[in-house]
């Protein structure tokens, strides 16, 4: 007897699916040396049940909003932060007020704090807005229980998800600012940002990916 130990990465649709694949060829060479077998006794190997497989027609199948809403989210939070920490930077050296403000007698790190204060609001009025608006279509449509499942949009997920988006307002808040801070002008703050928002769509980018 032929001993096999297959060994295969559970988190991996990859190989959970070559798993699959060497199960059924398994499968297939036992069923042959037993129907062998019984044909060497005089035995008629056939069984009681045959079984086949079809696929069916998923044409009219929708694609799930679910995996939208953080590509959604992560998005509205990023335009949030990215206009109040280009004027706060490169829009003041523009203006010529950032001589006037280095020059008043208040310490940088407060005015550094200060700035980051009022792109970080502005980040979570942001997030909070369209969270709340989510919330309303999701409830208003009916689409709560389906993508959501049975606890729909509760008071508890609501929470859950605004303090993600907090986490990632309060660090992309702070990287955009200090990143725009070397900006000499709007357009060229701009620039430097395409790449950081590219980046920061990463996450709610792989939510759309299948499995």
């Amino acid at each position: 007897t032929a001993r096999f130990r297959l060994v295969y990465r559970k988190n991996s649709a990859t190989s959970r699916e070559a798993l699959a694949y060497l199960e059924r060829r398994l499968d297939a060479a036992n069923d042959r040396y037993i129907r062998l077998q019984l044909e060497r006794l005089g035995v008629d190997p056939s069984l009681p049940i045959e079984m086949e497989t079809s696929a069916a027609d998923d044409s009219e199948s929708f694609f799930s909003l679910t995996t939208i809403i953080p590509l959604i989210l992560i998005l509205m939070t990023i335009t949030g932060a990215v206009y109040p920490a280009i004027d706060l930077t490169a829009g003041e050296r523009e203006r010529g007020t950032l001589e006037t403000l280095m020059a008043a007698p208040v310490p940088r790190g407060g005015l550094l704090l200060a700035k980051y204060v009022a792109v970080l609001t502005v980040a979570l009025l942001t997030a909070t807005a369209n969270l709340i608006a989510m919330a309303a279509t999701l409830s208003a449509s009916g689409l709560a229980d389906v993508l959501l499942g049975e606890q729909g949009f509760s008071l508890l997920v609501a929470v859950e998800v605004f303090g993600l988006m907090a986490l990632f307002a309060a660090f992309f808040s702070a990287v955009v600012l200090a990143l725009t801070s070397f900006a000499r002008s709007f357009k060229e703050a701009q620039a430097y940002l395409i790449p950081l928002m590219l980046f920061c769509l990463a996450p709610g980018l792989l939510s759309l990916m299948p499995g």
